[in-house]
């Protein structure tokens, strides 16, 4: 069917294309677009689409930058971890450690600026300020003369040598003073109530932690082989202390309600730029003292192997990128089907009641008295060999029985409403009624639950496949911790085969079900009024 010309518009006109199903259209994508931005504005919601934003694109490229193809698992001898095959550049340790007082000079900079405003709402400290800016630029200045030093006159004879040997532990403490100051600048201003006092004072003092914790490299002699770890643990948790001064400060120094609610003189509410300010600083801080830690721990243990190999002498690291490519996707289309399943399942029994929903909720009643993963284990059992297809399917039609209960007691409620009285009585068709009217007031629920069920299905799957039934020739989360288990992993020095694949599955479900929840809150009228 081609397309034919509106002679008065002279417009081409589609077919199955009317006013009508473009408004329909023009009204679902303003409602979706105002969902994300709900979703957005809800801080679980806004967690959650973080954590799935980098998973998800770690499924899609993660195995075109993974640094082997370990697609297959593969057979091989026991072996250790591959010792170092080369160290790291000197460019890179210089930009590791260079970052944090770089983006302290700018973030103590701009709050300088600030300062010197004197906003009435929070007055920042500048001799503070200045002092970060002075150690940060010193910092910077020092680690430059001896990059240029190491550039001129190499490794041995530099000034680099000298940074890198006989200072390096005075290094890690001396990265962290400009941050430090920085968020001490915005706790000075005193408080009159007891409790934003308290506030005031718990956010000084994790202000002043992450420098306390650096110092310990001056003080504790940590083992060569393991001073990454204590580096890494200092600098991530330096970073979160710093995130939790901040949210302190804020707390503590937020105007009250009343005075937020009062528009000034213009009409408009008064904008906290202050508070803004320190938010922002707050999040930038904590967030490149975690990635210099991180960046430091690389530099450290500078390896073709970033976290060494399996048993079968495969790379960890690209296994993990693989798998998070095939345990998203048998989440993904396992929660599909059951949501789908389930859907059809809730939908005909609530709507047509009587003795066909007795029997379908009796039905239901057996499938949720065995519990899913008992079912799942038994079916898989029953199966033997299965395939990343034949998970999917096992996983999707063993978990649809909690939606199709879900939608039923949504279609009962749906179905004596007075709309759904008018259309009978002028002659729509059941079909016609389930479609118009019970299936989208119903799709909200059924898509928060799929969100949910995602979560339930990718911590299936890695259950079935620590339990040994495992798809055959892919790569999971689960099949990794399975054979790391099989391996005794921790007694033989992997540590990262069971740390890594363990933590990627913790931090997706944890995405799925804040996403989930989020959407609950949003899309539930019961829940939204609150």
């Amino acid at each position: 069917m081609c397309a034919k010309r509106d002679s008065k518009s002279n417009l081409v006109k589609i077919p199955f294309i009317n006013d009508i199903r473009i408004e329909k259209i023009r009204l679902t994508t303003k409602r979706i677009l105002t969902v994300t931005t709900q979703i957005l504005r809800n801080p679980m919601g806004a967690v959650g689409v973080g954590i799935l934003v980098v998973f998800s694109m770690l499924a899609v490229f993660g195995p075109a930058i993974a640094p082997y193809d370990t697609s297959n698992l593969g057979e091989g001898k026991w072996s250790l971890p591959s010792d170092f095959a080369t160290d790291a550049p000197s460019s890179a340790k210089f930009i590791s450690l260079a970052m944090l007082p770089l983006v302290t000079i700018v973030a103590s900079a701009v709050a300088l600026m600030a300062a010197f405003k004197r906003e009435s709402e929070w007055r920042l400290n500048k001799t503070l300020q200045i002092a970060a800016l002075v150690a940060s630029s010193a910092l910077t200045g020092v680690l430059t003369f001896a990059y240029l030093s190491l550039v001129y006159y190499g490794e041995e004879y530099g000034f680099w040598s000298i940074v890198t040997t006989d200072w390096s532990d005075w290094l890690y403490p001396a990265s962290v003073v400009g941050a430090c100051l920085v968020m001490l600048s915005f706790g000075t201003k005193r408080r009159v109530s007891r409790k934003r006092s308290i506030r005031r004072w718990f956010g000084i003092a994790c202000a002043v932690a992450p420098l306390a914790i650096m110092s310990l490299f001056l003080v504790v002699d940590f083992p060569q082989e393991h001073a990454g770890y204590p580096l890494l643990a200092g600098y991530v948790i330096g970073g979160f202390l710093l995130l939790i001064s901040g949210m302190s400060f804020r707390s503590a120094y937020a105007r009250p309600a009343a005075a937020v609610a009062k528009p000034d003189k213009g009409g408009v509410k008064f904008p906290a730029k202050t508070a803004i300010l320190a938010r922002g600083t707050t999040i930038v801080l904590a967030l490149v003292v975690i990635i210099t830690g991180v960046a430091m721990y690389l530099v450290e243990n500078w390896t073709t192997h970033w976290m060494g190999t399996d048993s079968f002498e495969a790379d960890i690291f690209s296994k993990l990128l693989y798998g998070a490519r095939t345990s998203i996707i048998v989440g993904v289309f396992s929660a599909v089907i059951a949501s789908i399943l389930g859907a059809v399942i809730g939908l005909y029994s609530g709507y047509a009641g009587g003795r066909v929903d007795e029997a379908l909720m009796r039905a239901n009643d057996v499938v949720l008295s065995v519990p899913w993963l008992v079912l799942m284990i038994v079916i898989v059992a029953l199966v033997g060999t299965i395939d990343l297809l034949g998970i999917i399917l096992i996983i999707g039609f063993t978990g649809w029985s909690p939606t199709a209960r879900m939608v039923r007691a949504q279609v009962l409620s749906i179905k004596e409403r007075q709309y759904i009285e008018r259309a009978r009585a002028i002659g729509a068709s059941d079909f016609g009624i389930i479609r118009r009217h019970v299936l989208p007031n119903s799709f909200p629920l059924v898509f928060a639950n799929t969100i949910l069920t995602v979560a339930y299905a990718i911590l299936s799957e890695s259950t079935l496949s620590f339990l040994g039934m495992r798809p055959v020739g892919v790569v999971t989360w689960g099949t990794m911790l399975s054979f790391a288990s099989n391996a005794g992993a921790f007694s033989i020095g992997l540590h990262w085969w069971i740390i890594a694949p363990g933590l990627c599955i913790v931090f997706v479900v944890l995405g799925f079900t804040l996403i989930g929840y989020a959407l609950d809150d949003i899309l539930n009228p019961k829940l939204r009024k609150r």
